[in-house]
């Protein structure tokens, strides 16, 4: 009876306490304020200009000078994207809302900690996982200039971008410094190749790729037909040193080992059988195995396209990304034509059919992202994601034709 009493008491206790924490506000904050006699809500945005994102991307020329210095540093963040630093930076502009603040910011939270001290430091732009402030005050000062200007607007730019990657065990100190020596070196004209040895070890779990490395994993897509194409019509296994030497590179090898393993693991199956029969060994179990390999390699695009002849085009439902896959096809296929490479370019239009596939996912991903589901079912979904699918593929069609 005694234990019940105290178990009651506590329990009496803690919600005394809590009680008194909601009417406070609640115990995590969040409870209302006031400046004078206005509500805090009303007041926050009081006087603040909402900024297009067009308008932040070209604040001044300086701006767009820097963006596109970044995609010429770093022309492909990630594995196998088509967008560069540049792009990145774009992107993260447009990923929040842009306030022109008059109004003094004094989050502690955006004062940047620093190895150097500094008495005078203030805040002239903050920001959150929804919007970002920059000072009106600040940037309308005659003393303020084109190059800091940018500075600030690349600086939370860059914030932005990494906030977003949400990469583990990275500390605020460590995330404001790879801000500030990111945005540094893309103004003080650092060249290329030291810009992407620094950001790498800055940023280590994104891969950033030079120009030759971008180059590199665009014609993939072409070498591999090329290879099928020797292969598959005369057995020809000539490319083979060729393909090993490109899985030395160390950045494209996943693209280069998913691309070609059915190819090496033939032409290993091959070099196999050939030892055996040298030294006498029955090879009919390989061989059997090594046609079924073949046939599968060899027609893994005889599928049928699809017929969108009569298909009205409507680009408004294509990505930007969606777009960047298919014209890479069509740049491979161009190339491809001037090489007169006949059996590659038709195997453009099964590659094109995979883009266009890619596509659909990519927009099931984004409907996924940005849509209340209970207003969107499994059947409107994939009919929107069949859609681009199609259209696609038709963007690629009329590419050809306008050729």
């Amino acid at each position: 009876m005694r234990t019940n009493v105290k178990q009651y008491l506590a329990f009496l206790f803690a919600f005394i306490i809590a009680s008194f924490a909601f009417a406070e506000g609640g115990m995590s904050g969040g409870g209302g304020n006031a400046k004078g006699p206005k509500f805090f809500d009303f007041y926050e945005n009081e006087g603040s200009s909402k900024l297009s994102h067009q308008r932040v991307s070209k604040w001044n020329n300086k701006v767009a000078t820097i963006l596109l210095r970044a995609n010429e540093l770093v022309p492909q963040v990630g594995f196998n994207t088509s967008h560069g630093l540049g792009d990145v930076l774009i992107q993260a502009i447009q990923a929040r809302k842009w306030l022109l603040e008059p109004k003094p910011m004094t989050d502690e939270s955006c004062m940047n900690e620093s190895l150097v001290y500094s008495v005078d430091q203030k805040i002239v732009g903050c920001q959150n996982f929804y919007e970002v402030r920059i000072s009106k005050s600040w940037l309308e000062n005659p003393k303020t200039d084109e190059l800091n200007a940018a500075g600030l607007v690349v600086h939370e730019a860059i914030l932005t971008w990494l906030r977003d990657l949400k990469i583990p065990n990275f500390s605020k100190q460590d995330l404001e410094f790879s801000v500030r020596e990111i945005n540094r070196m893309l103004f003080d004209g650092t060249a290329a190749s030291e810009f992407l040895e620094n950001i790498s070890k800055l940023v280590p779990s994104v891969t950033f790729y030079s120009t030759e490395e971008a180059s590199f994993e665009k014609l993939i897509p072409a070498k591999f037909l090329e290879v099928k194409s020797r292969y598959c019509s005369s057995q020809r296994t000539d490319k083979y040193e060729e393909v090993m030497q490109m899985m030395t590179n160390q950045k494209s090898y996943s693209l280069v080992n998913d691309t070609f393993k059915d190819y090496i693991e033939l032409v290993q199956l091959q070099m196999l059988i050939a030892t055996k029969e040298k030294v006498g060994q029955n090879v009919s179990k390989d061989s059997k195995k090594l046609q079924q390999m073949k046939q599968r390699f060899c027609n893994a695009n005889a599928s049928s396209l699809p017929d969108v002849s009569q298909l009205v085009f409507n680009p408004k439902v294509l990505s930007a990304e969606c777009k960047s896959q298919i014209e890479d096809v069509f740049q491979n296929y161009i190339r491809l034509k001037s090489l007169n490479y006949t059996d590659l370019m038709e195997d453009s239009d099964h590659v094109a059919h995979s883009a266009a596939f890619l596509c659909s996912g990519l927009k099931g991903i984004e409907l996924q992202r940005t849509t209340f589901w209970p207003f969107m079912n499994e059947k409107k979904g994939r009919a929107i994601m069949d859609e681009v699918k199609l259209q696609a593929f038709k963007y690629y069609t009329i590419l050809k034709e306008n050729l």
